[in-house]
């Protein structure tokens, strides 16, 4: 599969009126925080603003890496999947994450990539990005940021998310999930999958999650929206 084959469309979304100008803010937030109006203008034709469901695939591991996604809203999952059918998760991208950096140096996707929930992200032609790249040394120095993000947050799920107590490690998720969202306000996985990132068994994460609403640490909103005491909840995780 292609990534251009994604079942992804633009402006169908409850809500959403996206533009290629919200695409750009939402490239503000992460890559391209760095460029002056006049540089932005220049990259702004071919940006593509993508509108993916639940469980939509941005790409998959094998495919040629041609773009760069900047993620505006929602949660993607990158996902590594066994033979037996079992998953492990690397990395959660979030609001202002960047994914497919292996397309600047050439590389195949290596993962699964797959929405988490509604997702609206910005594809960028990797060619694009690496011209920036040689042109503009700021914006090189921006590259460089988002491949050491990349592997901070591998290195996250790898050692924060996989080690300690139940209780400790469902902290340091809902942590990683909301800090960088607006009033730490976060759409939070399903007890399945937070199971399968944190090694854990569902019903553990249903009596964590339950006590967490009574210690008043998470509230809870409509569809698996949360907002996290992101204070209360660093003095469990660390």
């Amino acid at each position: 599969m292609e990534e251009a084959e994604l079942r992804a469309s633009v402006g169908d979304l409850p809500g959403e009126d996206p533009s290629r100008a919200d695409c750009c803010q939402a490239g503000n937030l992460a890559l391209f925080s760095v460029l002056k109006k006049r540089e932005l203008a220049g990259l702004a034709e071919p940006i593509e603003l993508l509108n993916l469901r639940k469980r939509d695939v941005l790409y998959e591991p094998g495919v040629p890496a041609t773009h760069v996604f900047a993620l505006h809203r929602g949660i993607v999952k990158l996902v590594h999947y066994a033979r037996d059918g079992s998953e492990r998760i690397v990395r959660l991208l979030r609001r202002g994450d960047v994914a497919g950096l292996e397309s600047l140096v050439g590389h195949a996707h290596q993962h699964h990539a797959v929405a988490l929930d509604p997702v609206v992200a910005c594809r960028i032609p990797a060619g694009i990005v690496n011209q920036l790249g040689r042109e503009l040394p700021h914006f090189r120095q921006e590259l460089m940021r988002h491949w050491h993000l990349a592997v901070v947050s591998a290195d996250i799920l790898l050692t924060q998310l996989a080690t300690g107590l139940t209780r400790e490690r469902i902290a340091r998720l809902l942590i990683h999930l909301a800090e960088s969202e607006p009033d730490h306000t976060c759409r939070i996985p399903s007890r399945t999958e937070i199971a399968s990132m944190l090694g854990v068994t569902t019903e553990s994460i249903s009596r964590n999650m339950a006590q967490f609403r009574r210690d008043g640490m998470i509230r809870s909103f409509e569809r698996k929206r949360v907002q996290v005491d992101i204070h209360a909840l660093r003095a469990v995780a660390f």
